[in-house]
């Protein structure tokens, strides 16, 4: 009787281990293993770590903060490729209940890239219904196909006029409130702004500096964050209005280089600011 009990338990404890291992494998299993994310542009390969996803039947990406800088610098190459055509192909399953999830999974990354600067036109999305999908923990990885294809005009090109004379322009600096890092277009932005594209069309060399500061409120690793999030907020929104995002230089100084003294709070508005200096 023993004997025949001890085997039961033994034959419990088997069957245990081996369907518990499956259910954390299933379950847990590719928790290390996420997706990464590549994709190339005429031998130019854009890669990170890890890859979007989205929830089962839902439109909003769940975008990793390692997957920024490649977003970033597929918006660019948009900009800077006028001849191409972005194809964006959004996939669900049969099995998650919302209709038309693709298109509307595709139109989030494209909102994502146009937000970043990408030309809306060159942007187009579709849908693909799949009859299953691979979910890792109620999620689906990736969730949209990049293609790029050629478009049907030849790109932009800038036209230089032949003029050897270096374009002279003050640096113009903008100023933020405490903490914030957004940009608004005002009329002596918009003026710089019209002033810098006519130089730099002129004189290819020229480049444009974007240096973001901050004032000592905070410790200096808050303040050279948050001067690094002005420089970036004004890179994007320059390339929103038509500058070429290789002829944009960032720097960010945190609270190192004051044009104020930070003992006032005239003094250190005046510090919370990006400075745009055209320079050859």
């Amino acid at each position: 009787m023993n004997r025949l009990l001890l085997a039961f338990v033994a034959l419990f404890l088997a069957l245990w281990l081996i369907l518990g291992s499956w259910w954390y494998a299933k379950n847990y299993g590719n928790l290390d293993s996420t997706p990464s994310f590549s994709i190339t542009l005429d031998g130019f390969e854009i890669s990170a770590p890890e890859t979007f996803s989205f929830y089962e039947s839902s439109p909003d990406p769940i975008i990793p903060e390692l997957m920024e800088d490649a977003f970033q610098t597929l918006a660019d190459l948009l900009v800077t490729n006028g001849d191409k055509k972005l194809k964006l192909y959004g996939i669900h399953a049969e099995q998650e209940s919302q209709d038309k999830l693709g298109k509307a999974r595709a139109d989030a990354i494209k909102l994502e890239l146009v937000n970043l600067g990408a030309p809306e036109d060159q942007i187009a999305t579709t849908d693909i219904p799949l009859a299953s999908g691979q979910f890792i923990n109620g999620q689906i990885y990736g969730g949209v196909f990049f293609r790029f294809e050629e478009m049907n005009k030849k790109p932009v090109l800038p036209v230089y006029e032949d003029t050897p004379v270096t374009g002279q322009l003050p640096p113009l600096n903008i100023y933020y409130d405490n903490n914030e890092f957004k940009i608004e277009l005002n009329e002596e932005l918009d003026k710089y702004l019209e002033s810098a594209k006519t130089i730099m069309r002129k004189h290819p060399s020229a480049k444009l500096f974007i240096i973001g500061h901050a004032d000592t409120t905070g410790d200096s690793a808050k303040n050279m964050t948050l001067s690094k999030a002005r420089a970036k907020s004004v890179k994007k929104f320059l390339i929103r209005h038509g500058f070429d995002p290789q002829r944009l230089k960032l720097k960010h100084k945190g609270a190192t280089e004051p044009m104020s003294t930070n003992n006032s709070e005239e003094g250190k508005r005046k510090n919370r600011r990006v400075e745009l200096r055209l320079r050859d």
